[in-house]
Formats: structure tokens, sequence, C-alpha cells
């Protein structure tokens, strides 16, 4: 009975330290797997807050368009101001329609002709009347329908007759007049219908224009006629007896105001 007693309590602690140690690999196994899933879990946590910084709120790009709208809304008050542009032109709608340079083979209502005297009187005289003899005296202008020869317009050298150099000279006060004579005058004084210039003026002996007269139915109109004469270039001057002689010329402008 003794000896099966000693044994029975030798064998108790073997069992026992057997069980400790079991139970000490388990626990260590289970920590191992539970700290494997908390490093996992915080891992995953950290990188989802760290994508989710830069993220941009839809409310945020609506206030960057609110500034980009604020900031253009001077262009847009420009583009109005510039559809409304001044036009008393097109309201009144009247146009030039015709300006026609006429030639002066009548005379003008609104000037006074001058007589003139192209041959000298003769006197019979007395051989003891004979004197020094003088300067030949001072030729009057002559209407550049009546002058011997007709001044010279630059670009009209080339013709011969009197009636080609006439033809030729008012083809080009008509271009001068026609290109340069402002349409819009009539309309802006508020007149209508058919409008007449009457401009005379002097090419005197060195081919310059000058002694420039105008007559019409308001003063600016008069000043206009006046200044299309001042465009007329030098000329060669006209000549009578050879010598070279002042020349009158009536410049007709007639032009149509419409409605």
């Amino acid at each position: 009975m003794l000896v099966d007693s000693v044994f029975i309590v030798t064998l108790k602690p073997f069992i026992m330290n057997n069980k400790h140690d079991a139970n000490v690999r388990k626990s260590t196994l289970v920590n191992f797997q539970l700290g494997l899933i908390v490093a996992l879990v915080t891992t995953v946590l950290v990188m989802e807050i760290k994508s989710a910084v830069p993220v941009v709120k839809p409310d945020d790009v609506a206030v960057d368009n609110s500034e980009v709208e604020t900031y253009f809304n001077p262009e847009f008050v420009i583009v109005k101001d510039k559809v409304e542009k001044k036009q008393p032109l097109k309201k009144v709608q009247k146009i030039i329609d015709v300006i026609d340079v006429i030639d002066d083979d009548t005379p003008t209502e609104l000037f006074e002709d001058t007589e003139l005297t192209t041959e000298p009187d003769i006197t019979e005289i007395e051989p003891g009347d004979l004197v020094e003899k003088t300067e030949d005296p001072e030729i009057a202008p002559v209407p550049f329908v009546k002058v011997e020869f007709v001044p010279i317009f630059p670009g009209c050298e080339g013709l011969t007759t009197n009636a080609e150099r006439r033809a030729c000279m008012s083809s080009k006060i008509n271009t001068i007049v026609q290109r340069k004579f402002d349409g819009d005058l009539a309309s802006d004084l508020g007149l209508s219908g058919q409008q007449r210039i009457y401009v005379r003026f002097k090419i005197d002996k060195t081919g310059n224009v000058v002694d420039i007269q105008g007559r019409s139915t308001h003063p600016k109109l008069t000043k206009e006629g006046e200044r299309m004469a001042g465009l007329i270039p030098k000329m060669k001057p006209g000549q009578q007896s050879n010598k070279p002689v002042e020349v009158i010329f009536d410049l007709p402008i007639v032009f149509n105001v419409k409605d």
C-alpha cells in the first residue's frame, strides 16, 4: 500500500506541468494572432485617413466658380456700351445721290458777269503825237470758255485743242469733288431735295487757284464748296495773245438729298 501511494503522488505533478505548458503555448499563439489583427486594422485605418485628406468637396468648386463669374461681369458691361453707338445719319436716312460739275457755258445768276475787252481800242494819231513806248496794258481776267488757250490741268498735257483740255479739266475737277465732298453735310443740316453750290475762282498767271468765292443756300455748304476749289492743284496758266492771263472758272456743284 505504501508503494502505490508514492507513485500516485509522484504522477500528479507531472500531469499538471504538461497542462501548464500547453496553456502557455496556446496563449502565445492567440496573442500573436490578436497582435497581427490589430496591426492590420491599424494599417488600413491609417491608409484610409491619408487618402481622404486631398479630397475636394463640390461646395468648394462652386465657390470658385462664383468668384470667376463676378470677375467677368465688367466685360459684359463693356460689350453693352459698344453696342450703343450713335448713328444719327442712319436715323435721318439721307444720302448724297449725285454730285455734278456742270460746264460753265452759261453765266451763273449769282455772280455778275465781267465785261471783258479782248482787243485794244485803235485811234488815229499824228506823227507829232508819238510818245515813248510804255508797257502793254494789263489784260483783264478772261472767262474759262473764252480764253484763247485754256489752262492745262495736270494729266491733260497730251491734249492739244481747247475743247479737249476743257473736257479733261472738268473731268479732273469732277473727280476731286466726287471723292472729297462731304456727302453727310446736307443731311446733318436737315436739308432735302436738290441742292446747288456755286463756286467761282481765278487761275492766276502762275497757275494757282485764287480768289475763291462761293454761294449756296447755307453758309456751311458754301464753305464746303470753297474747300473743294482749294483742293484743285496748280496747273499751267491760260494764255491770251501769247501771254499768261488770269482765267475765271465757275464751278457749280449740284446734288440731291433723298429722305
